[in-house]
This record gives C-alpha cells, sequence and structure tokens, in this order.
C-alpha cells in the first residue's frame, strides 16, 4: 500500500479567536455556621446528620498570564438535630479560588496589552464535611457548626491571535471535469446506516 504523499503547504497568518491557556484545579475552603433558625445558638448537643451547596454562582473569573482566579459564592445549609428536635443552619459565603494556568503549546501572539476573554465554571462543589464544634470569637467560646466545602473548577482564556493558516502552494486535489448540465451524478460512499 503506497502512503499518500502530503502536499506541499505555506503558512498564512491570520488574525482568529484561540484558546491561550486553561486549568482545571481542586480547593476546600472551611467556614463555620453559629446560628440557625433566624439567629438562635447553635446548641451544645447539636449533631450534623446533612450538609449541601445550594446557589453557586461565579461572579468574576480572571487570568493574569500566570493563573486563573474565580470569585464563587454560594450557600451552605446543614441539617442537624438536637434534644429540642431538627435545626438548619445557612451561610453564604464568597470565596477567590485560584489555580495554575496550562499555557497551550504555542502560545497566543496578540496585540500589547492582551485582551482575554475569561470563562470559569464550577464543575463540582460539595460539602465534604459537617462537625460541631466551639471556636472563639472575640476571646468568647461559641458553638459552632464547622463544614468543609470542595469546590473543582474549570477555566479557560481565548484571545484574538495571530494564527497561521496553512494553505497549498499548489493544486492540493484533483478537480473533477466540468459536467454537462443535467449530467451530475451527485457523491455516494459506501454507509453503515444509510440506505
Amino acid at each position: 500500500m503506497s502512503e499518500r504523499q502530503v502536499p506541499a503547504t505555506q503558512c498564512i497568518p491570520v488574525i482568529m479567536r484561540k484558546v491561550c491557556a486553561w486549568a482545571r484545579g481542586c480547593e476546600c475552603n472551611e467556614h463555620d455556621l453559629t446560628t440557625f433558625n433566624e439567629g438562635q445558638p447553635i446548641p451544645d448537643d447539636a449533631c450534623p446528620i446533612h450538609c449541601g451547596v445550594a446557589n453557586v454562582s461565579v461572579t468574576e473569573a480572571t487570568y493574569d498570564g500566570l493563573e486563573f482566579c474565580l470569585k464563587v459564592q454560594y450557600t451552605v445549609t446543614v441539617v442537624f438535630t438536637y434534644s429540642g428536635g431538627i435545626g438548619m443552619a445557612t451561610g453564604t459565603f464568597n470565596v477567590t479560588v485560584c489555580i495554575p494556568a496550562n499555557v497551550v503549546p504555542g502560545g497566543c501572539i496578540v496585540c500589547t496589552p492582551p485582551e482575554f476573554n475569561v470563562c470559569g465554571i464550577i464543575e463540582d462543589i460539595r460539602c465534604c464535611k459537617a462537625v460541631f464544634t466551639v471556636i472563639q470569637i472575640n476571646n468568647a467560646p461559641v458553638n459552632a457548626i464547622h463544614v468543609e466545602v470542595q469546590k473543582k473548577i474549570f477555566a479557560e482564556a481565548d484571545a484574538n491571535a495571530i494564527v497561521c493558516l496553512p494553505v497549498c502552494t499548489e493544486q492540493c486535489i484533483e478537480l473533477p471535469e466540468p459536467t454537462q448540465p443535467g449530467g451530475c451524478a451527485g457523491f455516494s460512499q459506501p454507509c453503515d446506516c444509510c440506505p
């Protein structure tokens, strides 16, 4: 079997959008919930039985050439039992997650300063732990429910970049002879699912 010959090409520079860098990472943040049911202090015998995360949003995504930073907001809700029944502690938190960037090979040749379009998403977020604890606030002991929240994030930056578009230096394919009107049979090739 003979090898197919690759036609000679030359590079034509064009300006188009290109992904310049991306990042994927995981980070854990810790928070303390100190009140439940509209401001009551966490009881001494609170025992968390469920923890969930909701209302997740990325409020800002930035890229500085070295790392991506995402500002993330979310609400944590913990359900716990205690001698008085069942309680629910809720808190909304704002965190900044920064992860190192992976520059795409070849990079982006852009005008200075580069104008990047940055996109960041939360691939997964979950409450990994919720436990009763006692913390110090203003040198006084305060009951709290300590939670750990894991976030897996993905981000990418693209920009108008100078990209090499390879074009043939000579005719790359053999063009068919022009057909007479009504003499075109169309195109066909064997397929598995089409008759």
